[in-house]
């Protein structure tokens, strides 16, 4: 098994229909539209420097209004850059993710949906789950960087779609992006 590409996903999520109602456009990939004079802003406002692999997929596609399966990545009020500085800076919110005190030194919140909060390992570009328990610190990590956990995400839906549930699928992707083969964050999404 090998994991889709961007492009791939990016044209699986073109090929669904959904039900009038539903906002299609949050399940779409756009390019991203990205500036270096953005990521300096951004960096300088948060004093947070984003790894290199994290900042290869922000050039590459927009997650400003984008969900893939159970994880939710901007809201689509604003850039995807000044979303990760509300949710990550103190000064932005009445109650944070990691909870009371100071931030966390590391880690910055990158996305979430029920039950996981999606953290991005500043050091190695590295993500991981966390399930508000027992600290932000033993977070289960499911992706060695955020690109492959996008790209987890997309093949386990495409393969869904054509109908391949299961464990089995579950601990593929999970080795591919370098997590644990029994990552229960990937036995949820292949559910």
């Amino acid at each position: 098994m090998k994991l889709l590409t961007i492009q791939q996903v990016r044209e699986f999520l073109d090929g669904l229909t959904y039900p009038d109602e539903f906002d299609q456009s949050r399940h779409s990939l756009p390019e991203s539209s990205l500036k270096s004079t953005d990521v300096r802003h951004f960096e300088g406002e948060t004093g947070f420097v984003l790894p290199a692999t994290f900042l290869s997929l922000l050039y590459e596609v927009d997650l400003s209004r984008f969900t893939l399966g159970p994880v939710h990545f901007g809201a689509g009020r604003k850039p995807y850059l000044d979303m990760l500085a509300e949710m990550n800076l103190r000064k932005h919110q009445d109650f944070p993710w990691w909870g009371s005190g100071d931030a966390p030194k590391g880690r910055i919140y990158i996305g979430g949906g029920d039950p996981y909060s999606m953290l991005l390992s500043l050091q190695n570009g590295a993500v991981h789950a966390w399930c508000d328990e027992p600290e932000y610190m033993d977070a289960l990590l499911v992706a060695s960087d955020a690109g492959l956990l996008l790209l987890g995400l997309g093949t386990i839906l495409c393969q869904l779609e054509v109908a391949q549930r299961g464990t089995d699928l579950s601990g593929a992707v999970a080795i591919l992006v370098g997590a644990d083969a029994d990552s229960p964050f990937w036995e949820l999404v292949a559910s």
